[in-house]
Protein backbone atom coordinates (compact mmCIF):
# COMPACT_ATOMS: atom_id res chain seq x y z
CA UNK A 1 0.00 0.00 0.00
CA UNK A 2 1.59 3.24 -1.14
CA UNK A 3 -0.10 6.01 0.81
CA UNK A 4 2.45 8.81 0.95
CA UNK A 5 4.72 10.72 -1.37
CA UNK A 6 8.22 9.25 -1.58
CA UNK A 7 10.62 8.66 -4.42
CA UNK A 8 10.46 5.34 -6.24
CA UNK A 9 13.86 4.43 -4.80
CA UNK A 10 12.64 5.04 -1.22
CA UNK A 11 9.59 2.80 -1.82
CA UNK A 12 11.71 0.03 -3.34
CA UNK A 13 14.09 0.23 -0.36
CA UNK A 14 11.15 -0.02 2.06
CA UNK A 15 9.78 -3.07 0.25
CA UNK A 16 13.15 -4.84 0.01
CA UNK A 17 13.76 -4.36 3.72
CA UNK A 18 10.52 -6.25 4.41
CA UNK A 19 11.72 -9.11 2.21
CA UNK A 20 15.03 -9.21 4.09
CA UNK A 21 16.71 -8.11 0.89
CA UNK A 22 19.38 -5.55 0.06
CA UNK A 23 19.09 -2.94 -2.67
CA UNK A 24 22.34 -1.62 -4.13
CA UNK A 25 23.50 0.31 -7.18
CA UNK A 26 26.39 -0.90 -9.30
CA UNK A 27 27.47 -0.05 -12.86
CA UNK A 28 24.27 1.87 -13.64
CA UNK A 29 21.95 -0.92 -12.44
CA UNK A 30 19.86 -1.31 -9.30
CA UNK A 31 20.39 -4.81 -7.89
CA UNK A 32 18.22 -6.64 -5.38
CA UNK A 33 19.79 -9.41 -3.37
CA UNK A 34 17.58 -11.59 -1.18
CA UNK A 35 19.04 -12.71 2.14
CA UNK A 36 19.39 -16.47 1.75
CA UNK A 37 22.10 -19.06 2.28
CA UNK A 38 24.87 -18.79 -0.32
CA UNK A 39 28.29 -20.33 -0.75
CA UNK A 40 31.38 -18.36 0.27
CA UNK A 41 32.69 -16.43 -2.74
CA UNK A 42 36.08 -15.50 -1.33
CA UNK A 43 38.16 -16.62 1.61
CA UNK A 44 40.37 -14.14 3.42
CA UNK A 45 43.18 -15.62 5.48
CA UNK A 46 46.63 -14.73 6.68
CA UNK A 47 48.01 -14.98 3.12
CA UNK A 48 45.89 -12.08 1.78
CA UNK A 49 45.23 -10.08 4.98
CA UNK A 50 47.89 -7.44 5.62
CA UNK A 51 49.86 -8.44 8.69
CA UNK A 52 48.88 -6.60 11.86
CA UNK A 53 45.66 -5.14 10.44
CA UNK A 54 43.22 -7.80 11.67
CA UNK A 55 40.99 -6.91 14.59
CA UNK A 56 37.61 -7.72 16.05
CA UNK A 57 35.30 -6.10 18.54
CA UNK A 58 31.81 -6.55 19.91
CA UNK A 59 28.79 -4.30 19.60
CA UNK A 60 27.74 -2.42 22.67
CA UNK A 61 24.97 -4.36 24.41
CA UNK A 62 23.23 -1.06 25.14
CA UNK A 63 22.76 -0.37 21.42
CA UNK A 64 20.90 -3.63 20.69
CA UNK A 65 17.09 -3.20 20.88
CA UNK A 66 15.24 -5.63 23.12
CA UNK A 67 11.80 -4.18 22.30
CA UNK A 68 10.26 -3.38 18.91
CA UNK A 69 7.15 -1.28 18.44
CA UNK A 70 5.79 -2.48 15.12
CA UNK A 71 3.37 -0.68 12.80
CA UNK A 72 1.77 -2.45 9.85
CA UNK A 73 -1.18 -1.70 7.50
CA UNK A 74 -4.08 -3.82 8.76
CA UNK A 75 -6.62 -4.88 6.06
CA UNK A 76 -9.25 -5.48 8.78
CA UNK A 77 -9.08 -1.74 9.59
CA UNK A 78 -9.19 -0.57 5.92
CA UNK A 79 -5.38 -0.57 5.84
CA UNK A 80 -4.99 1.89 8.67
CA UNK A 81 -1.88 1.17 10.67
CA UNK A 82 -2.15 -1.20 13.60
CA UNK A 83 0.57 -1.42 16.21
CA UNK A 84 1.91 -4.14 18.47
CA UNK A 85 4.91 -4.55 20.71
CA UNK A 86 7.32 -7.47 20.83
CA UNK A 87 9.96 -7.80 23.51
CA UNK A 88 12.75 -10.17 24.35
CA UNK A 89 11.91 -12.82 26.95
CA UNK A 90 14.55 -11.40 29.35
CA UNK A 91 12.28 -8.40 29.89
CA UNK A 92 9.40 -10.68 30.85
CA UNK A 93 11.32 -12.36 33.68
CA UNK A 94 10.15 -11.12 37.05
CA UNK A 95 13.44 -11.60 38.91
CA UNK A 96 15.71 -9.75 36.46
CA UNK A 97 15.80 -5.96 36.09
CA UNK A 98 16.82 -5.11 32.53
CA UNK A 99 16.78 -1.72 30.86
CA UNK A 100 14.28 -1.43 28.00
CA UNK A 101 15.88 -0.43 24.67
CA UNK A 102 13.13 0.37 22.12
CA UNK A 103 13.24 0.59 18.35
CA UNK A 104 10.44 1.38 15.92
CA UNK A 105 9.61 -0.80 12.94
CA UNK A 106 7.28 0.38 10.16
CA UNK A 107 6.40 -2.56 7.91
CA UNK A 108 5.08 -0.98 4.72
CA UNK A 109 3.48 -3.64 2.54
CA UNK A 110 3.04 -6.30 5.23
CA UNK A 111 -0.70 -6.98 5.48
CA UNK A 112 -0.76 -10.01 7.79
CA UNK A 113 -0.19 -9.87 11.52
CA UNK A 114 1.63 -13.23 11.41
CA UNK A 115 4.09 -11.90 8.82
CA UNK A 116 4.67 -8.67 10.78
CA UNK A 117 5.27 -10.67 13.96
CA UNK A 118 7.77 -13.00 12.23
CA UNK A 119 9.74 -10.02 10.85
CA UNK A 120 9.83 -8.35 14.27
CA UNK A 121 10.91 -11.58 15.96
CA UNK A 122 13.65 -12.05 13.33
CA UNK A 123 14.96 -8.51 13.99
CA UNK A 124 14.86 -9.11 17.74
CA UNK A 125 16.81 -12.39 17.52
CA UNK A 126 19.24 -11.13 14.85
CA UNK A 127 20.18 -8.22 17.10
CA UNK A 128 21.10 -10.66 19.84
CA UNK A 129 23.33 -12.82 17.62
CA UNK A 130 24.95 -10.40 15.14
CA UNK A 131 27.21 -8.58 17.57
CA UNK A 132 30.77 -8.98 16.26
CA UNK A 133 32.74 -6.54 14.12
CA UNK A 134 35.74 -7.67 12.13
CA UNK A 135 38.19 -5.35 10.40
CA UNK A 136 41.30 -5.99 8.34
CA UNK A 137 43.22 -4.62 5.39
CA UNK A 138 43.94 -6.40 2.13
CA UNK A 139 45.48 -5.41 -1.19
CA UNK A 140 43.12 -4.63 -4.09
CA UNK A 141 44.39 -7.65 -6.05
CA UNK A 142 43.10 -9.87 -3.23
CA UNK A 143 39.59 -8.38 -3.32
CA UNK A 144 37.16 -10.06 -5.74
CA UNK A 145 33.87 -9.41 -3.93
CA UNK A 146 30.67 -7.62 -4.78
CA UNK A 147 27.99 -6.25 -2.51
CA UNK A 148 25.95 -9.14 -1.02
CA UNK A 149 28.70 -11.72 -1.55
CA UNK A 150 29.41 -14.03 1.34
CA UNK A 151 33.04 -13.98 2.42
CA UNK A 152 34.95 -16.25 4.75
CA UNK A 153 37.56 -15.00 7.17
CA UNK A 154 40.01 -17.53 8.50
CA UNK A 155 42.81 -17.06 10.98
CA UNK A 156 45.78 -19.35 11.52
CA UNK A 157 44.52 -20.04 15.04
CA UNK A 158 42.45 -23.27 14.84
CA UNK A 159 38.64 -22.97 15.18
CA UNK A 160 38.64 -19.20 14.91
CA UNK A 161 36.90 -17.83 11.82
CA UNK A 162 34.15 -15.65 10.45
CA UNK A 163 31.90 -15.22 7.44
CA UNK A 164 29.76 -12.30 6.29
CA UNK A 165 27.96 -10.82 3.32
CA UNK A 166 29.38 -7.69 1.65
CA UNK A 167 26.75 -4.96 2.06
CA UNK A 168 28.40 -1.85 0.62
CA UNK A 169 31.66 -0.41 -0.71
CA UNK A 170 32.77 3.22 -0.34
CA UNK A 171 35.21 4.01 -3.15
CA UNK A 172 36.30 7.30 -1.58
CA UNK A 173 37.48 5.76 1.69
CA UNK A 174 38.09 2.34 0.11
CA UNK A 175 36.08 0.61 2.84
CA UNK A 176 34.05 -2.58 2.45
CA UNK A 177 31.12 -2.97 4.87
CA UNK A 178 29.92 -6.39 6.00
CA UNK A 179 26.44 -7.63 7.00
CA UNK A 180 27.49 -8.21 10.61
CA UNK A 181 28.57 -4.55 11.01
CA UNK A 182 32.15 -5.43 10.12
CA UNK A 183 34.28 -3.34 7.81
CA UNK A 184 37.74 -3.41 6.33
CA UNK A 185 39.87 -1.00 4.36
CA UNK A 186 41.34 -1.84 0.97
CA UNK A 187 44.85 -0.49 0.26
Amino acid sequence: MIDSSKSALEWVQAITSIMQATLYYSEGILWIDINRPKPITQLFNMSNIISGSFGQSGASYKKIPNVYEVQWPNPARTYEYSMFRIEHMDLQAQDIMIEERKAAMNLVGVTRYSHARRLAKYALLAGRTNTKTVSFKTATNALRCMVSDVIGIQHDVPQWGYGARVVDYDSLTRTVYLSNDGEFKVN
